[in-house]
């Protein structure tokens, strides 16, 4: 009995391509951006990272993306375990799913995307600040921390995209990228 095993080099290259430029908005997220916060927050780059990448790519490249940049996220930058791998796994499912078959690929659906998972993810920050400062007021919490966490994503997930647009375009030329 011989085993062989059948590696894409087309989905090896491209995985390669999306994961070393998800390490660099990874670094950027862990190192450089927390150091400069902007209204007290700093905005999450990785959720925006994985939805350009199952936008482009599908649902399975998504929630791959999703479960190992929140893991590597929960490990290197947070106070332990977390909510985010499941999050992130779910929103790059969904989305590349909708990409696929519901809605085209381009910055409108990438800006419904990210507004919608930016939204979640304030629930999710909710949680964790609920979790450990019980001394804050709701109102507090989402006037000071979600809302300018969520505007900021927002406002900084275009750069992403531009990015990952940038790559995507040079491994599918069928795609429609020109919206």
């Amino acid at each position: 009995m011989q085993l062989k095993f059948f590696l894409d080099n087309d989905k090896l290259i491209r995985g390669l391509s999306y994961g070393g430029l998800a390490f660099f908005f990874l670094l950027l997220q862990l190192t450089l951006v927390p150091r400069y916060p902007i209204y007290g927050v700093s905005p999450d780059l990785m959720l925006s990272c994985v939805l350009a990448v199952s936008m482009f790519e599908g649902g399975k490249f998504g929630a791959v993306m999703g479960v190992t940049t929140g893991f590597v996220i929960d490990a290197v930058g947070s106070v332990g375990l977390s909510l985010l791998p499941l999050v992130y796994m779910l929103f790059g499912y969904i989305t590349g799913i909708c990409s696929e078959f519901l809605f085209r690929r381009g910055l409108l659906f990438f800006t419904i995307a990210s507004s919608i998972g930016y939204f979640l993810r304030g629930f999710v920050t909710l949680i964790n600040i609920s979790a450990s400062w019980n001394h804050y007021s709701t109102s507090y919490v989402f006037l000071r921390v979600i809302f300018p966490e969520i505007g900021l994503s927002v406002l900084f997930s275009y750069f992403v995209y531009i990015f990952f647009r940038l790559l995507a375009g040079k491994f599918h030329s069928s795609f429609e990228l020109k919206n």
